[in-house]
Formats: C-alpha cells, sequence, structure tokens
C-alpha cells in the first residue's frame, strides 16, 4: 500500500513507469494515428513546437518527455474535453514524435501520468478491510491463473450487469452465484475478474459500500497484471462511483474517471471514452462547476454511440440538472424530455432518479399534481432498495402535497417514514435524526412546515453522501 503516483514522473524514471503498461506503445500508436475529434492541430500547438525546438537535438527520448510541459498536458485535456470545432491532425503529430525518436508510449504517459492503476487506488482509496469471503476466494485462485479473455460469457457479463438496473439486488445474487461456482471450478476462472466487476457495482447499487470498494480494489489488483487497458478502464469507472456513494469524495471520483479516460484510450475505445466523459460531467456538478460539467456532457454526447442508450440517458439527465441549477429552465425541460425518451430502456433505478429531477421542474412551474405523480412513483421504485433515496423523495412528496393544500394528507405521508428510521440510524444518525422530527409530526398531525421539510431534505441529501464511518453524530 505504499505506492505513490507521481503526476509529473521524473525523465529518468519515465521509461520504467511507463514498461509497467503491457503493449502501451502498440495501443498509444494505433491512437496517435487516428484522428479524434477536438480542436485545431496538435502539431500547431504552440507549447508543442516550442518543446520539439529545445529538444530535438537532445538525442534522448526522456528528455524531450520532459520537454513536454505542463502547459501542453493541459491544452491536450482541454482541447479533448471541450469539443471545440475542427480536429486533431495527430497523424502530423505522430510524425513529428517519430522526427524527435519519441515513442508514443513515452509521451502519453507524460500527458496522462502513470499507468498503473494499482497505485492510483491505493492512492486514491482509504485503507479498506477484508473483502467479502467469495470475493477473496475467487482473488486467491486469479494469483495463479494466466489471463484469458472470457469469450462467450462475455455476453452473460453483459446481460448481468444490465440486470442490476433493473433489480440490483437480484442481480448481486446471481453474481455471487456465478463467483461460487467459479471459486468451486464449475465455472471457468477466466470468468472471475468481470464477475467480480458487477458484483462490486452490485453491492454499491444495495448500499453495502465498503464489501463493493473491497470487491472492485481486488478486482483492479487482479486485473493489473493482464495489460487490458479496456478493462482497467472499466474497473477504475466503478471504482469511482463505490468512492463517490461510499464518502462523498467527487474530487477522488473524478481522478478515478479521468485515469479510466486514458486507459480507453490506449484501448482506441472513444465510445467508451464518452462514457468517462458522462461519469466525469456527473462528478463536475457535485463538485458544483456546473459550466464544466455542461461541456463535458455534450462532449460525451458527441462520442457516444446512438444505441448506448443509458450513458446518454445520464448524459441529457446531467444537461438537464446543471442547466436547473444555472437558471435555464428551458433548457433544463428540454434535456429532461430528452433523458425520459429514453427511460423505458435504462431500467427502473436510472428512470427513477430521472423523476426527481421532473418532479422538481414541474415544481418550478407550479405544476404540483405532475410532480405528486412522479414522486409517487419513484418511492415505489426505491423504497425496497435504497433508504436513503427512498426517504428523501417521501419528504419531497410531503413538500408538495403541503403546496396543493392537502396538509392532513401532507400529515399522512410523514408518519410513512418510519420504514427508513433503523435502516437510516445504520447508516446516519443525523439523517435518522432528521426523518424522525417528520415523522413525530406526522404522527401527531400538526406541526409540519414548508421551511421544516426544506431542512429534513437537505439534511437527508447530504447525509446519502456520507460513509457510515464519516457520518456526524446524531443528537
Amino acid at each position: 500500500m505504499g505506492h505513490r503516483v507521481r503526476e509529473e514522473p521524473e525523465p529518468e524514471t519515465l521509461s520504467y513507469e511507463l514498461g509497467a503498461a503491457r503493449e502501451a506503445s502498440r495501443a498509444s500508436t494505433q491512437i496517435l494515428s487516428r484522428s479524434l475529434p477536438a480542436s485545431h492541430s496538435l502539431a500547431d500547438s504552440a507549447s508543442f513546437q516550442t518543446c520539439a525546438s529545445r529538444s530535438a537535438s537532445s538525442g534522448t527520448r526522456t528528455q524531450v518527455a520532459a520537454g513536454l510541459g505542463g502547459s501542453y498536458v493541459r491544452d491536450l485535456r482541454q482541447r479533448l474535453a471541450a469539443g471545440r470545432d475542427g480536429r486533431y491532425d495527430l497523424a502530423a503529430l505522430l510524425r513529428i514524435l517519430r522526427a524527435l525518436d519519441v515513442a508514443p508510449a513515452v509521451f502519453f504517459g507524460k500527458v496522462f501520468g502513470s499507468l498503473d492503476p494499482i497505485a492510483l487506488t491505493q492512492l486514491e482509496t482509504r485503507r479498506l478491510g477484508e473483502p467479502p469471503e467469495i470475493v477473496a476466494r475467487v482473488g486467491d485462485l486469479l494469483l495463479f491463473e494466466e489471463w484469458q479473455p472470457p469469450g462467450e460469457f462475455s455476453e452473460h457479463v453483459r446481460d448481468l450487469d444490465a440486470h442490476r438496473y433493473r433489480d440490483a439486488r437480484e442481480a448481486g445474487r446471481f453474481a455471487r452465484t456465478d463467483l461460487e461456482q467459479v471459486a468451486a471450478g464449475l465455472r471457468p476462472l477466466a470468468w472471475g475478474i468481470p464477475l467480480l466487476a458487477v458484483y462490486g457495482s452490485a453491492l454499491r447499487m444495495t448500499e453495502d459500500h465498503d464489501a463493493a470498494q473491497q470487491t472492485l480494489v481486488l478486482a483492479l489488483e487482479r486485473a493489473e497484471p493482464t495489460g487490458d487497458q479496456g478493462l482497467l478502464g472499466d474497473l477504475l469507472q466503478r471504482l469511482a462511483y463505490a468512492v463517490a456513494d461510499h464518502c462523498g469524495d467527487y474530487g477522488r471520483a473524478s481522478r478515478l474517471s479521468a485515469r479510466a479516460t486514458d486507459y480507453h484510450l490506449l484501448a482506441g475505445d472513444m465510445n467508451a471514452v464518452g462514457k468517462t466523459f458522462v461519469d466525469r460531467g456527473i462528478w463536475l456538478r457535485k463538485l458544483d462547476r456546473l459550466d464544466g460539467a455542461v461541456a463535458m456532457e455534450r462532449r460525451a454526447l458527441e462520442l457516444l454511440a446512438t444505441d448506448e442508450h443509458r450513458n446518454r440517458f445520464a448524459a441529457f439527465q446531467m444537461l438537464g440538472l446543471s442547466y436547473r441549477e444555472l437558471g435555464e429552465p428551458e433548457r433544463a425541460h428540454q434535456y429532461a424530455s430528452l433523458a425520459a425518451e429514453l427511460a423505458p430502456r435504462v431500467g427502473p433505478w436510472m428512470a427513477a432518479r430521472l423523476l426527481r429531477l421532473r418532479a422538481r421542474l414541474a415544481v418550478d412551474r407550479r405544476q404540483y399534481q405532475a410532480a405528486e405523480a412522479h414522486l409517487r412513483e419513484a418511492i415505489e421504485v426505491f423504497q425496497p432498495i435504497s433508504s436513503g433515496e427512498a426517504a428523501l423523495e417521501t419528504t419531497e412528496l410531503v413538500r408538495v402535497l403541503l403546496l396543493l393544500g392537502r396538509g392532513a394528507e401532507a400529515h399522512t405521508t410523514a408518519s410513512t417514514m418510519a420504514r427508513f428510521i433503523i435502516p437510516l440510524e445504520e447508516r446516519s444518525p443525523v439523517a435518522a435524526a432528521a426523518a424522525l422530527d417528520l415523522l413525530r409530526c406526522g404522527q401527531v398531525g400538526r406541526g409540519i412546515t414548508l421551511e421544516m421539510v426544506d431542512r429534513v431534505a437537505a439534511v437527508l441529501d447530504e447525509e446519502r453522501a456520507r460513509p457510515p464511518g464519516r457520518a456526524r453524530s446524531g443528537r
């Protein structure tokens, strides 16, 4: 656990760090020889021309790499994410690199930093306990297995992964059963890492956050020797969500997602790059960098395949949320409507989260009955799988009922918070205390005001992101 990731590797150690990434040179060459969407020619970049002229006579790759300074790195990252008109002339860039005798892997390593995912996770995640028993058993077996692609099982993994958006608990049970069969030798061991990925994500969605992180970190440790850039990128994306949900550290999640972008670039998979841009837009919005979130999501939509329904849905939803917070309700409504068109294709979990946005937009327009319908549907979805989400939606419903002048029904609805108190207490005493205030008023049939509901909703929203060990103490 003692490794440390350097964002700017020292020139003398750069080659050794990059050498750890299998076939990085081949993958980088493939990417550099393509014409990726972005701004104008990279070869015309003033910062690149400067470092090229300074390094042309050096005769060493590491000195040339050292000449690619921070301004050029920022220029490449910003232009790739910004999605301005025009294209990078990457073929010209590749010719310049060859003329300077710079290996593409060295160049990409300087731009994107260390390619070691294990060092990254050791730096970016808090020290975890032991993983679930079945995860540890499969992990131990994977230590002795040479990596082989899962082959026909890939379709099974995709189906199982998609199923968690319909029923996360059931998907988790299925993944666990498959892992047990792998451990018993009844299924190929090559299925192990993809199954750990799905199992970790299912644990996250059912709010078993410690086990989710432990599972995904172990999967990353076993995947690192495979040199499979796409697999490593996928696991980093999953871990970013686990970190965000567990401790609310969106800066850390953003860094993990940025590294996932790097791996998918090395794999030459621009659709996967688009998926990472969706994630990074989510974290930027959480960090109150709304303009950056909008730019990232719009760029994602340019890269995502037209049949990439879940990620396009998420991008539309994030644009709706961001524009609402930017005070542009019409554009927010436009993107929420685009997301709603894809809702039947993404499963109830994601669709229910859109319902919250649509309810808030309806309240903004004083369409309270529409907001009520959206919230009731969301509560029905969240109640069996997420006490935090369901409690928040119930609180929002109480608010809408007050706005409709149905005070007695608002108090009756508040009394249903009783089913969330014990699960909330296990996670956050503060959230449980806020919900208990609302519950008590509901039980006596008086005392609920809009101000009180807004306070409870704010506490529940904040506390959802806190892990059990970091939640504030209750009263």
